[in-house]
């Protein structure tokens, strides 16, 4: 599943941009004038004719000097990415040249760049940024090369948090089709306005690809475009995806089983038969077979047997 693409989506918006410092970077929300939040263009031309694109930009003014505007450069990872730091650095440049270019950036202060790594990989992750920055009169006093939000299951994390960066949060921890139904519910009350509409249709998309994601059938569900209008048909069809969610755990740990046993070539004969498998009764039949026998064909004859 393409990670980068959702979140590019979801930050397009200037309320997820405002959630995320708010939620994550405190430090780095008070020193800036959010109401003067403006999205910037991220693909750059280098001067040797390299095309280079970062993954979101939004500038905003710094609060201590009206006159200089901070560039948040949003790099979104699903895997440690060990070089960031160069890929960060490299980024920057190019932003303060590029601002250079523009007529808000022609200031007696040049722009200064905050970059923000938004992780949700599985691994630690080990490449440790350096402090936040401390900015005044547009000199950076403590230097910094990115910041750090992991939203993943290592990083800071309250089931309480509410609003549109926690909201990411909660998603990405979400294991069954009742915990996505909770969040979608708090998202409903959390963005009731018609102005948050096109956010709300854009968590709605995501959500829609991580339950795709985790194999299970959103067809109907893709035919209302909107949190609102999808959230009473997810906990109207949450009991069926408990089932088959159940099901699945029971086929995993199934060709595992027979993986184990028999090696990896079975295993994946047996993954495919098992897709077409519903009934937990033939599941249950299936396993008892694993003791049964002693060789793959023989187990897969008689699982066979079993249709």
């Amino acid at each position: 599943m393409d990670h980068d693409l959702s979140y590019r989506d979801l930050f397009a918006f200037p309320r997820m941009v405002r959630s995320t410092l708010r939620l994550h970077l405190p430090e780095l929300e008070a020193q800036l004038d959010l109401s003067s939040l403006k999205r910037v263009e991220s693909v750059f031309v280098t001067e040797t004719g390299h095309r280079r694109a970062a993954d979101v930009v939004w500038r905003a003014r710094l609060r201590a000097e009206p006159s200089t505007w901070v560039l948040l450069n949003f790099e979104f990872q699903s895997t440690v990415d060990r070089e960031m730091h160069d890929r960060v650095d490299t980024y920057a440049a190019l932003l303060r040249t590029e601002a250079g270019r523009r007529p808000w950036g022609k200031r007696p202060n040049y722009a200064l760049v905050a970059s923000v790594v938004l992780y949700n990989g599985e691994d630690r992750w080990l490449a440790t940024p350096t402090p936040p920055p401390t900015w005044m009169g547009g000199e950076v006093k403590r230097g910094v090369r990115y910041h750090l939000v992991d939203v993943g299951p290592h990083g800071r994390y309250d089931p309480e948090w509410r609003g549109a960066a926690a909201a990411v949060s909660h998603l990405e921890r979400a294991r069954t089709p009742a915990a996505f139904a909770e969040v979608f519910a708090k998202l409903a009350e959390d963005l009731p306005s018609p102005k948050e509409a096109g956010l709300r249709r854009t968590f709605y998309r995501w959500a829609l690809r991580l339950l795709e994601h985790r194999s299970l059938s959103v067809e109907a569900l893709s035919k209302v475009d909107d949190l609102m209008e999808g959230l009473p048909m997810i906990v109207e069809r949450m009991k069926q995806w408990e089932k088959d969610w159940y099901r699945q755990g029971q086929q995993q740990v199934l060709v595992r089983q027979a993986g184990t046993k028999f090696g990896s070539a079975v295993a994946r004969r047996l993954e495919a038969v098992l897709e077409g498998v519903a009934d937990p009764t033939r599941t249950a039949a299936i396993s008892d077979l694993v003791l049964e026998h002693e060789t793959g064909d023989e187990f897969m004859a008689a699982v066979r047997g079993t249709g």
